[in-house]
């Protein structure tokens, strides 16, 4: 009898020390993750991916800290760690339309665009209205030579942000590969106008 209290005392001693413990390391990673936000802010990436390496280390499930570290590599022109690190967020977290979007940016830039149009349609899915997106999915359909795909995401694009010079510029470029030779400079000259106005967006 009294073992088996002294066995029952010992977990309960156990079960809250490892809680104290994990308390205080998600305590730290949330102090780290913090800083390391501060740091990328400034331009310090590779400070700021020190300190994402430590919060990932102390809370291996902190789908943020991914993501940021996949930002901060982003930043350094190191998209496949960026990839790697967009992954492991989207894997924790599937929910997050920012996330799709940035690693779509990074797919881009990698020249992989069937893989960023998916991310891109997955914003989409998550956020019809974002504007960035369908211009990004756009882009992707344009050096694809989908002309006619890419001037619907333009259209779209314009309808949601109709002061954007780029989305005509863009959609003028399609129509023009589409020999679509008037509305190309309709859209040519409606981008330089917005241009010069200055209504388009800073």
């Amino acid at each position: 009898m009294y073992i088996v209290v002294s066995i029952l005392v010992i977990l309960a001693v156990l079960t809250k020390l490892f809680a104290t413990i994990a308390s205080r390391h998600s305590i730290q990673a949330v102090g780290l993750g913090n800083r390391g936000v501060r740091l990328a802010d400034k331009g310090k990436y590779q400070e700021a991916i020190a300190c994402f390496d430590r919060t990932i280390d102390l809370d291996p499930n902190n789908a943020m800290a991914f993501y940021d570290r996949g930002l901060a590599y982003y930043y350094l022109n190191q998209y496949e760690l960026a990839l790697q690190d967009y992954d492991d967020a989207i894997r924790l977290n599937s929910n997050e339309s920012d996330w799709y979007y940035s690693r779509g940016l990074a797919y881009k830039e990698l020249n992989q665009s069937d893989a960023a149009i998916k991310d891109f349609s997955q914003v989409i899915r998550l956020d019809p209205y974002n504007a960035e997106a369908y211009f990004n999915r756009g882009l992707a359909h344009n050096v694809l030579r989908q002309y006619e795909q890419a001037i619907q995401d333009f259209d779209q694009a314009i309808r949601l942000e109709p002061y954007h010079p780029q989305l005509f510029y863009n959609r003028g470029l399609a129509y023009k590969e589409l020999k679509q030779y008037e509305r190309a400079q309709q859209d040519f000259d409606r981008a330089k106008k917005l241009t010069e106005s200055g209504d388009a967006p800073r």
